[in-house]
């Protein structure tokens, strides 16, 4: 990536078990601490967006264990939009 001035990032996607008892904020913390010493931009986006709703599990279908709604896409792309420089993507 440095070879060709590419930006890396690691985007933490919460699973729907995130939410129903499996705890992995130990690993999440691990994984961003090192992205930090390697200077690799850390997005958690249970942070970002799930965190913030009453409910979380409101993000994926009938609250079952599924892909994420329509509404978590588009809140996840809203997200990863405001991480891009798009000057520089397209320059």
């Amino acid at each position: 990536s440095k070879k060709n001035n590419f930006k890396v990032s690691i985007v933490y996607l919460p699973s729907y078990s995130r939410y129903t008892g499996e705890d992995y904020s130990e690993l999440v913390n691990a994984i961003e601490k090192i992205s930090y010493n390697l200077n690799i931009t850390f997005i958690n986006l249970h942070e970002e967006i799930f965190s913030k709703k009453n409910n979380p599990l409101e993000y994926f279908p009938l609250q079952i264990n599924s892909h994420y709604t329509e509404a978590a896409y588009k809140e996840i792309s809203k997200i990863l939009s405001d991480h891009i420089d798009w000057f520089n993507f397209f320059c």
